[in-house]
């Protein structure tokens, strides 16, 4: 039986962006997909944009004042699905099979509590940046920021119990719905970018960094993860760089992309993937 993805969608002000991620999602070759979008009261026309899709497969719940994870706690409780995806409206699924590779990874896997692919950084442009490699065993000792691309996350309905995202974290909600995810089950790897996470000046979490540290003191208390950083750290950093170079220096031979994104030469995808720290990415 065709398994029914919910992609769940906190929205606010986004106008600039949330065409883009709605139209990844359309392009998807999986057609058994719903999305259910929560505004907590966008005013730059965001809404507009949201509503010349809704009654297609997207629905639109409007929530004046919510934060963003209640918006997601009320997605959940508006949608169906078996598999869940959240993806924010500045981010966008990556391939046209992105949500059919989660799929069948799960339909592979029926162990798994999650599953998780690779991402790229881009800009506001769509521009792609950086390939980004994670692995589900960085879960075990605290990291600055979560060591999944939020986006690149499918999660197993049955396997939320009682709960979907804490409401009392700002920033780090994500990374404390992992950790509590991999107490209760496998996370299993797509061997495939499933998403990008845009990188821009405005972003959620370039402006919360004091609101970042409370979140993970408590994440620290919460699941008994050692803060210290591991030794070796930079040198693996590096390898996974390394490790993903061919495949960001081949995109447009693999993929066929869900979303207004473009490549640029493949000398400049090679310094920034390799050369250049974050902060200097659009230098190049």
């Amino acid at each position: 039986m065709t398994k029914l993805v919910s992609i769940l969608t906190p929205s606010l002000d986004q106008a600039a962006y949330v065409r883009d991620s709605i139209s990844s999602i359309r392009n998807q070759d999986y057609r058994a997909i719903e999305q259910v979008v929560v505004d907590g009261g966008s005013t730059d026309g965001t809404l507009d944009v949201v509503r010349r899709y809704e009654g297609d497969g997207c629905r639109l719940v409007v929530a004046p004042g919510t934060s963003q994870a209640q918006a997601l706690n009320i997605a959940l409780a508006h949608s169906a699905g078996d598999i869940i995806g959240w993806l924010n409206t500045d981010d966008a699924y990556f391939g046209v099979d992105a949500v059919a590779a989660a799929v069948r990874t799960f339909e592979e896997r029926p162990e798994a509590v999650a599953v998780y692919g690779d991402g790229v950084i881009a800009d506001e442009a769509g521009r792609i940046l950086r390939r980004v490699s994670t692995s589900a065993a960085d879960l075990a000792r605290l990291q600055s920021f979560s060591p999944l691309v939020q986006p690149s996350v499918f999660v197993r309905r049955e396997a939320l119990g009682e709960r979907f995202v804490r409401e009392d974290l700002e920033v780090m909600i994500d990374y404390e719905l992992w950790l509590y995810l991999a107490r209760r089950g496998p996370f299993a790897k797509v061997g495939r970018i499933l998403a990008i996470d845009r990188d821009y000046s405005g972003r959620k979490t370039r402006e919360t960094l004091p609101a970042q540290a409370r979140d993970l003191e408590t994440l620290s208390d919460a699941y008994g993860l050692d803060p210290q950083r591991p030794a070796g750290r930079i040198g693996r950093a590096w390898f996974r760089r390394a490790n993903g170079l061919t495949e960001l220096l081949t995109l447009e031979t693999r993929y066929t992309f869900a979303f207004a994104g473009r490549t640029d030469a493949r000398w400049r995808r090679f310094a920034r993937q390799l050369l250049l720290p974050q902060r200097l990415l659009r230098v190049v």
